[in-house]
């Protein structure tokens, strides 16, 4: 099990808002990272946008706008460090290939779905900035507290983001045979928070006795999970951080979308070099393993 920071009133609230813990998540006695959740509208416009993935929710904008499988922010942000490299869609052919921004997305939403889901834009941001940052924590041996915390169904959330995008726009393959462009309706409602999921499905981190990690500067990769000629899930890797994301349950020991190394929904991941610490905490509303993850980082130059 990974020690728990203690989190102390007059500290920085751990989801990074600038305000203290006792003013901001940490107000109600324990900390709490409330869900990022599409604003609520008192009617909906009644459109089913065709090209929409979400029109089931007939609540689209007329005009469509570029989904980025991969939030937009998060790209520019490597791309200004030195260039974006992908691997696991159609046309990289397997291979990690040097992409554009601007190339990592496709018209599959509509305006206001994808305004709805830009808070999960802003998660994912703050997640990459936290990666960026543990390096230089180990590399520097800093003694400082180093934290991040949020609510773990916006990053199963934001997985599901880059999913429902890579499947819309036909880069989930399988063999070269791209899977029909069908977002299934229970995706939708979970991505706009009207459902959760349930069972075995959702979050999985790797937790392999003795894991190491290895930042791996400007890379994004993605795939989808699939087994039995179905999608079960999707794959992203941020700087050399793995997320998996299951759709459908799964046994400890399957072969299909995930192993008997990786730990579902986990409180707390720490990263650990011989002198420094940092830690990530996952906040969630229901149903989780209630185990931690510690994990060796190697800092790179």
């Amino acid at each position: 099990m990974a020690d728990v920071p203690t989190l102390k009133p007059g500290i920085p609230c751990p989801c990074w808002s600038g305000r203290k813990i006792e003013d901001c998540c940490g107000r109600f006695g324990d900390v709490r990272h409330p869900q990022h959740l599409p604003p609520s509208r008192p009617s909906r416009t009644g459109i089913a946008n065709r090209r929409c993935y979400a029109k089931v929710l007939c609540d689209c904008s007329a005009r469509l706008s570029t989904e980025h499988y991969i939030s937009r922010c998060v790209l520019e942000r490597i791309e200004d460090s030195g260039g974006v490299f992908a691997s696991g869609l159609a046309w990289a052919d397997g291979e990690a290939k040097k992409v554009s921004a601007a190339s990592m997305g496709s018209r599959v939403l509509c305006s206001q779905h994808n305004t709805d889901l830009s808070e999960l834009d802003d998660v994912a941001h703050r997640l990459v900035v936290y990666l960026d940052e543990v390096n230089d924590v180990m590399k520097e041996s800093r003694q400082d507290q180093h934290v991040l915390g949020v609510n773990g169904h916006d990053v199963e959330r934001w997985l599901l983001k880059a999913l429902c995008g890579l499947v819309a726009s036909k880069n989930a393959r399988h063999e070269g045979v791209p899977y029909p462009p069908v977002v299934p309706e229970a995706w939708v409602r979970i991505l706009f928070g009207h459902h959760v999921f349930h069972g075995t499905r959702g979050l999985y981190v790797q937790g392999r006795i003795g894991s190491h990690q290895r930042i791996q500067s400007h890379r994004v990769q993605l795939a989808p999970l699939t087994s039995a000629g179905q999608v079960r899930g999707i794959m992203v890797s941020l700087s050399g951080f793995e997320l998996k994301l299951a759709t459908t349950d799964v046994s400890p020991t399957s072969s299909g979308a995930l192993d008997e190394h990786t730990i579902w929904r986990p409180r707390v991941i720490r990263f650990h070099s011989d002198v420094a610490e940092s830690w990530l905490c996952l906040h969630w509303d229901e149903g989780c393993s209630d185990k931690s993850i510690n994990m060796r980082w190697n800092p790179t130059e």
